[in-house]
């Protein structure tokens, strides 16, 4: 191979490295983010706190016979009121988009506040007629604590005054 072939080889290999590194984050963002719009992806369900109804924790659950395994997953429960046009699998997908968003990134450490901005964290949302639950557990003890500590702290800010 000529030494210009090399040379047009090597420019060619730090043209693509640069193209790759200058990407967009949305050309970086996960497979559960596909159509996904900016708002709802980088903004989560809770940040309407007037929205919530009440939160519940929900603890490790036992099984009443021996022959079922028990559910490691703890944590916290939402209840989200419904608004017009909302599902649970709609929600369900936007959770799922910014857990996914947040482990592309590593779980930035800074001004993280969301349960879902907890690392180890799994989310299931559902119907409960006029409201939806939306569970945040994992089977981390600590991980466990952080989601409790920030959605009680969501419903001591959603009650302030």
């Amino acid at each position: 191979m000529t030494t210009i072939a090399k040379g047009l080889l090597l420019v060619g290999l730090i043209a693509i490295t640069l193209r790759a590194q200058a990407a967009s984050p949305l050309a970086r963002s996960p497979a559960a983010c596909l159509g996904v719009p900016d708002a709802e992806r980088y903004v989560w369900l809770v940040t309407n706190r007037q929205d919530i109804v009440a939160v519940q924790e929900v603890k490790l659950q036992e099984p009443m016979v021996y022959s079922v395994a028990p559910d490691p997953h703890a944590g916290a429960r939402i209840l989200l009121a419904a608004r017009p046009g909302e599902t649970a699998e709609w929600l369900q997908r936007i959770a799922e988009c910014h857990i996914a968003w947040n482990s592309a990134r590593g779980y930035p450490q800074g001004g993280a506040s969301s349960a879902l901005d907890v690392e180890g964290a799994v989310v299931q949302v559902s119907s409960t007629g006029d409201a939806f639950a939306v569970e945040i557990t994992s089977t981390d003890v600590r991980a466990v604590r952080e989601i409790l500590r920030r959605v009680r702290a969501l419903l001591v800010t959603s009650s302030a005054p």
